[in-house]
């Protein structure tokens, strides 16, 4: 069984609280703020282009279908993808936590990963560093 916290009375005689009570700690803001480092500022390195590109249809969209196999499967198909595929296949495998193949020039992604991948096409490839593009 828990102890019972000691009640203070409301009416009780304590020392006045300030009528500014942050009055004290404006004092400590200069002591607080350190100057900032000088020195020349950091490089930033240029952004390298993706190895691939992917086309888009008339209507700015892009080519990404599902598809049902036999036995109930569903692959996720990237079409129209030039320059490296074998290179964004391997970056949309480990978007998607799964496995994948090119087949007939284009992509499949084992799974529903529709959503996944348009949201990587549309942002950009440097967005995910971890993945070595």
């Amino acid at each position: 069984m828990a102890k019972k916290k000691k009640k203070i009375p409301v009416d009780s005689e304590g020392p006045p609280l300030p009528d500014d009570r942050f009055a004290a700690l404006a004092s400590l803001k200069n002591d607080l703020e350190a100057p900032l480092p000088q020195g020349p500022p950091p490089s930033k390195s240029p952004q390298k282009s993706a190895p691939w590109t992917v086309g888009k249809t008339r209507k700015g969209k892009y080519d990404i279908r599902l598809e049902k196999r036999s036995g109930g499967k569903t692959v996720t198909i990237v079409d129209r993808v030039s320059g490296n595929c074998k290179e964004l296949l391997k970056v949309l495998r480990k978007v998607c936590a799964c496995g994948g193949a090119i087949k007939n020039g284009a992509i499949e992604i084992q799974g529903d990963h529709k959503e996944k991948i348009i949201a990587f096409l549309n942002t950009s490839c440097f967005c995910y560093p971890d993945i070595g593009v």
